[in-house]
């Protein structure tokens, strides 16, 4: 019977965690489509909230956990977007795509990002 009872609690627990991700990836998945290219930092922070600050976000690259990949409780790389600001802080572009074409044109950057990953 404490079997039991611990096994419950621990899937009421995982369920809990797992609930609370992906509640915080809807609304991020939510808020970005109120977010567009032109806005500025203070804008788009208002809309979002803080981006990830682990080892993901940069000065000019923001990243946002949108989409729950893994139920292991983590923020990962694959399970956010990014969004790229230019150097006066204006929003240039959302998503991978965007950010992948700066790295491709900043050899620096991209060598950067990498030792960051």
């Amino acid at each position: 019977m404490k079997n039991i009872v611990k096994m419950i609690v621990l899937l009421l627990g995982l369920s809990l965690l797992g609930g609370c991700s992906y509640s915080e990836a809807h609304r991020n998945s939510e808020n970005l489509k109120q977010v567009s290219v032109g806005m500025t930092k203070d804008q788009v922070r208002e809309i979002m909230g803080e981006p990830v600050q682990e080892k993901y976000s940069l000065d000019n690259v923001w990243f946002y956990f949108t989409r729950v990949c893994w139920m292991d409780g983590q923020v990962t790389r694959d399970e956010c977007t990014p969004l790229v600001f230019n150097e006066e802080g204006v929003l240039k572009g959302i998503g991978y795509p965007y950010y992948q074409k700066i790295l491709d044109q900043d050899h620096a950057q991209r060598h950067y990002v990498n030792e960051l990953l």
